[in-house]
């Protein structure tokens, strides 16, 4: 999946229209080989002057340039990229600002062509955006979008948090002149800045005895693993531990994965649930790897993120977990109580972008899953969206959505 902590982008050559920054030269006007990225700003407070976009590519790349000296450029061969977009100024840190201390406000989209793009709101907020995805000839494939902007996401993100016990004002970055850059997700927790989101040690207590069913298929592999959280002498002011035993015909070794290694936010303890990317033990050693296992413990973490497990609609068993299935995720799933990502439970209603590192987990459905497919020799049409919402916004259109990705690939 895409939506990874500010990954490095490993570009075969990016090609960009700005002959200032020593690149090679394209016209994006004319037929070329490759991805073309276009930014359009609808933003009326900011003038194409006062909006900067960049491309980065294996630690060089566009540097930050005006739209109204460059609106796109082209790409013929990436991994893992990023366009970004900052308003007010260039970026002065790039291909790796800090969502927790940067005084820029900036947002990315992520990309990897050939391949697909998407938005991602795993880190933090601070641009609404969205993209539209064009074949060659100029036929709109797939867009994923905002529904809402940053007037309303804010006031969603407040009320959310002000349910859930958290402190809003935690998230929230603004300039020395008290304007807003971004928001913040529970990824982005710092000494200098506290976690202003709720723990999870309710929640994974309240599992304990009960029996959780992961089943899939990864990595040419069948799983089904079945375990219950249970007290812990290792650990004993943890909530609870999890030994999973795979019942299926692969006979996989045995996961233990520590339950306070999965409910907290702090800067100096793990964060399974938020951050999904715990540490967890097969047959009795640390492990992490892009394999079957993985893909266990993705299942793991995101049916705690959306509320899945101890649903009382969808129970124990993640077979039975899926975002478009009725009632839905985050407080659909669980209506009695905050045991979910609060942050992502915030986004969910208002935007295709992704709100966890795991988002596209248990998202089948292509008018919500998170990616859009890029057509070779396509073109990758961004828009900056205004920060005043139109009357009456809501759910994010998806008129086009492309084919879904298969659910059993494993994280990267």
């Amino acid at each position: 999946m895409l939506a990874r902590m500010w990954r490095t982008l490993t570009a075969a050559s990016l090609v960009v229209s700005l002959p200032a920054f020593g690149l090679a030269v394209t016209a994006p006007a004319q037929a070329a080989d490759g991805l073309t990225i276009t930014v359009v700003n609808n933003n009326p407070a900011y003038r194409s002057d006062q909006v900067f976009v960049a491309g980065t590519g294996n630690g060089s790349g566009a540097g930050s340039a005006s739209l109204a000296q460059r609106s796109s450029f082209t790409t013929t061969g990436l991994s893992s990229g990023r366009v970004w977009v900052s308003l007010g100024k260039p970026l002065t840190t790039t291909p790796a600002p800090s969502p927790d201390t940067s005084d820029t406000r900036f947002d990315v989209v992520e990309l990897t062509y050939p391949g697909v793009a998407n938005l991602t709101a795993v880190d933090m907020f601070g641009i609404p955006m969205d993209i539209e995805s064009f074949d060659s000839s100029g036929h709109l494939v797939g867009s994923k979008k905002w529904g809402c902007y940053t007037d309303k996401i804010q006031q969603a993100m407040q009320a959310k948090l002000g349910a859930s016990g958290g402190k809003y004002s935690n998230t929230v970055r603004t300039d020395p002149n008290g304007n807003f850059l971004r928001l913040v997700s529970p990824n982005i927790v710092s000494g200098a800045h506290p976690s202003g989101y709720p723990r999870f040690d309710a929640y994974v207590k309240g599992l304990r005895g009960q029996q959780l069913t992961i089943r899939g298929h990864a990595m040419g592999q069948d799983y089904r693993y079945t375990g219950s959280f249970a007290a812990d002498p290792s650990d004993p002011s943890g909530p609870g531990s999890l030994t999973l035993t795979d019942q299926s015909a692969s006979h996989l070794q045995q996961m233990y994965v520590k339950g306070s290694s999965l409910v907290g936010n702090a800067g100096n303890e793990t964060a399974g649930i938020y951050g999904n990317n715990s540490p967890y033990y097969i047959g009795g050693h640390l492990h992490s790897g892009n394999d079957v296992y993985g893909a266990v413990y993705r299942d793991l973490v995101a049916g705690f993120a959306y509320g899945f497990w101890g649903s009382p609609s969808y129970g124990n068993d993640s077979g039975r977990f899926n975002v478009s299935a009725a009632p839905g995720p985050f407080e659909a799933a669980q209506p009695n109580a905050v045991n979910y990502n609060p942050w992502a439970a915030a986004l969910w209603p208002l935007t295709d972008a992704y709100g966890f590192p795991y988002g596209d987990t248990y998202n089948d459905d292509a008018a919500r899953n998170p990616i859009v497919q890029l057509p070779t020799n396509g073109t990758l049409k961004i828009t900056i969206d205004p920060d005043v919402s139109p009357t009456g916004c809501g759910s994010p259109p998806t008129p086009t959505p492309t084919p879904t990705p298969t659910r059993t690939s494993t994280p990267t």
